[in-house]
């Protein structure tokens, strides 16, 4: 294949790459497919070029930044054999496997000058523009909707998902774009344009990790850019830095004590919200307690989210302590990295990113043209404001991003590698080929499978919205596979087939599939609730009450596990045990088991109580005044409103 057919295939890939976007018929609508997009150029890059190919430029299997990330690689590999190798293992390792030859295969081609850096800059400035026009067509919809547009600002994410990936996905191009800036007059105005239009939409988005990373770019480019003069740099630099603390620190707080009563003070109110941080801090400090639980190896790639319900769930919001949301990533690519790989897979993604930064430091130190000095300072910043993102969020789950990434450091090596005195090291490498094929075939069974997975999960979600049992089955079956044991939610798919079983009265087979999917995910609090279910339907009552305390275990605060577990109380007899659980439930719960449930344990808790104060004249008063299911629970919301013990409340009602 010629040089110009294999510069079209890289302008393509990165141009087409944001239009790779199922929409309804999967459940991720851009992961998967972007992993199997990108499989599929490397495969013809490779039997098109690589293959073949006898000689290697065998400098770059020796260059600082392709052994630690062989090394990261190698870790990470140990970390899924020691934690079991399941599918979430396998595809996250097949994503930064892809990665990898991504960045082998650029690195080869910019050393040799098969493609340029303009190559790769034209295609991102495309990849850029096709991104803005669908986050503006996303709010030109917004406006000629019935909502105010500060009411659906989640709802701007052009073909990237959400809207923080969308933001760091347009942050990442930004180097890009002022590199193509250099390149001619056309691509100056053009890359104005690019520029000028990205910040409405980072504004918007209101990304503030991405906010950040901007920060961080302006501030290493004033730094070289202001360098000729020490005084101006001292001066400005700390000053923007304390402006910004001021801010942050005083007026967007102020924000936060008032009803917003227009766009700009919305704006502000959602943008001064501190519960993100709050969160994030729980995540955090939960993340880094599963790292010393497994300090080595870690708990596996991509099983954070499996892991992280023994941590977290205390501590987190309705849905998540209820079980219908799952946390499944730290948002920190860093600390992921730590907990999830372990501590040598870190010490390599650190090393990564470290040696990254001193390589295109000195290429800035070295260089005399002063375009090409501008490229790597351009370069330098978007590693550091891209890092800033990386440490507050998780971009390196996603393919584009990494895509992005690997360039950066493509341009880095092949650009020291130049620099090197002496020709290039070509030599034959008889591994090169058969590790690329197998690594091709490997990536592109698991994104293949993968897809399929996502593809039947979606059609399983409209079958149990509709209650179709059967259907559940069906689809539930065709999703599973070695690849694809976990939804996007953190639910195992045996679960769904054992709902449907459930539903279908087939409780025998309903226990398998809840045990199967207790095995894949042992801190779900829904599969532990529901495998409690069962051996109550059995009648198990000793087994079903051990899951609902492991459940309750993991998250006090799970309504579903209270109901049932003072259900299966009152079931053998044990009415002050149940009455002891379903006191812990929200006195306003809408649950249509709660109130059956209470006024059965709350009658027989009375009577109970009524007996051990042993005072007939008590018994008579509340006998008259308690006469229907109504009165019994407003006598006794009536002790939970005034914060008193129950006990206590029927004993104060003496005449």
């Amino acid at each position: 294949m010629s040089a110009q057919n294999i510069r079209t295939i890289y302008f393509a890939l990165l141009a087409l790459l944001p239009l790779v976007y199922v929409s309804k018929s999967i459940v991720d609508p851009t992961l998967a497919p972007r992993a199997l997009f990108l499989c599929l150029c490397l495969w013809v890059l490779f039997i098109s070029k690589f293959c073949t190919s006898k000689n290697h430029n065998i400098a770059l299997f020796k260059a600082p930044l392709f052994i630690v990330t062989v090394f990261f690689l190698i870790t990470s590999l140990l970390s899924a054999w020691f934690n079991g190798f399941n599918g979430e293992n396998a595809f996250v390792l097949s994503k930064w496997l892809i990665a990898t030859v991504f960045f082998v295969f650029t690195t080869l081609l910019l050393e040799k000058e098969i493609i340029h850096q303009k190559t790769l800059v034209y295609g991102i400035c495309t990849f850029a523009f096709l991104a803005l026009l669908s986050a503006y067509w996303d709010i030109a919809n917004i406006l000629m909707g019935p909502y105010p547009l500060i009411k659906k600002l989640s709802e701007i994410k052009s073909f990237f998902g959400n809207k923080n990936l969308l933001s760091s996905a347009l942050f990442l191009c930004v180097p890009f774009v002022l590199m193509a800036s250099q390149e001619n007059q056309k691509m100056r105005f053009f890359s104005i344009g690019l520029i000028a239009s990205s910040l409405p939409v980072l504004f918007l988005t209101q990304t503030r990790s991405v906010w950040l990373a901007l920060l961080a770019f302006v501030l290493i480019i004033s730094f070289f850019k202001l360098n000729a003069n020490k005084k101006v740099r001292i001066i400005i630099i700390p000053s923007l830095l304390f402006v910004l603390t001021l801010a942050a620190r005083f007026v967007l707080p102020a924000f936060r004590q008032k009803i917003p009563t227009n766009f700009i003070e919305g704006f502000l109110f959602k943008l001064g919200n501190s519960k993100t941080f709050n969160a994030r801090n729980t995540y955090w400090s939960n993340a880094w307690q599963m790292w010393l639980d497994h300090p080595l190896w870690g708990v596996g790639p991509g099983n954070f989210g499996t892991y992280y319900p023994k941590y977290g769930i205390e501590k987190a919001n309705y849905q998540m302590a209820n079980g219908t949301e799952t946390l499944q990533r730290v948002h920190n690519d860093f600390l992921s990295i730590l907990c999830e790989n372990g501590l040598l897979s870190f010490i390599a993604f650190a090393a990564l990113w470290f040696i990254a930064l001193i390589l295109i430091y000195r290429l800035i130190q070295n260089e005399k043209d002063l375009n090409q000095k501008n490229n790597y300072i351009y370069g330098l910043s978007g590693l550091i404001g891209f890092a800033v993102i990386c440490f507050l969020d998780f971009p390196l789950e996603r393919i584009e991003h990494q895509i992005l990434f690997f360039i950066l450091l493509a341009l880095i090596t092949s650009e020291s590698l130049k620099t090197q005195k002496g020709k290039s090291d070509l030599s034959k490498n008889k591994l090169f080929a058969p590790i690329v094929f197998s690594i091709l075939v490997f990536a592109t069974s698991v994104s293949c499978l993968r897809l399929n997975g996502e593809i039947n999960t979606a059609k399983l979600y409209q079958a149990k919205a509709q209650e179709s049992w059967t259907d559940m089955i069906y689809y539930a079956q065709k999703a599973r596979n070695k690849f694809y044991q976990i939804d996007a939610t953190g639910i195992p798919i045996e679960w769904y087939e054992g709902m449907a079983h459930f539903g279908l009265g087939e409780i025998s087979e309903s226990a398998l599939c809840f045990e199967k999917a207790y095995a894949t995910a042992p801190y779900q609090i829904q599969v532990i609730h529901n495998l409690g279910v069962v051996y109550e339907q059995k009648n198990e009552l000793d087994k079903a009450i051990k899951y609902y305390r492991e459940a309750l275990k993991i998250s006090p605060e799970f309504e579903e596990a209270l109901l049932s577990l003072a259900g299966c109380y009152y079931k053998k007899g044990m009415y002050h045990e149940a009455f002891i659980v379903i006191d812990k439930v929200n006195i306003e719960s809408r649950n249509k088991r709660y109130r059956n449930y209470l006024v059965k344990i709350l009658i027989q808790e009375m009577n109970e109580r009524l007996t051990e104060i042993s005072n007939p004249q008590l018994s008579s008063y509340l006998a008259q005044k308690i006469t229907t299911r109504k009165d019994v629970m407003l006598f006794y919301w009536e002790s939970k409103k005034q914060h008193r013990n129950f006990t206590d409340y029927i004993k104060s009602q003496l005449p």
